[in-house]
């Protein structure tokens, strides 16, 4: 799983949503972009992993 934080910084972007995703992609991963300091997705970031080590440990 690749997650990108600090999404509410996007105006100090390095990398773009787009690069991230098609690296991703190519590294067959899951990506996804958070922020803590707006609580954007982070539970759910957390849930997806335990969902994907889950599956793999079954």
């Amino acid at each position: 799983m690749l997650v990108g934080n600090k999404a509410d910084l996007c105006h100090l972007r390095i990398v773009s949503t787009e690069e991230a995703k098609t690296f991703a992609e190519k590294e067959n991963t899951y990506f996804m972009e958070t922020s803590t300091l707006e609580a954007l997705n982070v539970e759910i970031a957390f849930t997806e992993v335990l969902t994907q080590i889950h599956q793999v440990v079954s």
